[in-house]
């Protein structure tokens, strides 16, 4: 499941087209498995972005810092090849 906060504004500081984006991907734990498979827990990853245009002599430039798995979130896909530790 995934979701979507977002926030703009046509100017801030320096900035135009200023854009505040936070996500989240909730993925709930995987136990009705095949005999070959693992059970995985649930996660949930959070990622902020943040970023607007600059305008510098008559260039515009885009700016975008973004972060992801903010809170350093440890997991698994349910389909990843990756064993558990």
């Amino acid at each position: 499941m995934n979701l979507e906060a977002k926030a703009e504004k046509a100017k801030l500081l320096f900035l135009d087209e200023v854009i505040v984006a936070l996500r989240s991907n909730t993925a709930f734990s995987q136990d009705n498995i095949a005999p070959d498979e693992t059970a995985t827990p649930g996660y949930s990853l959070f990622d902020l972005e943040v970023g607007g245009n600059l305008k510098v002599q008559k260039q515009m430039i885009s700016i975008v810092l973004s972060a992801n798995n903010l809170f350093d979130r440890k997991y698994v896909d349910h389909p990843s090849t990756l064993l558990f530790t």
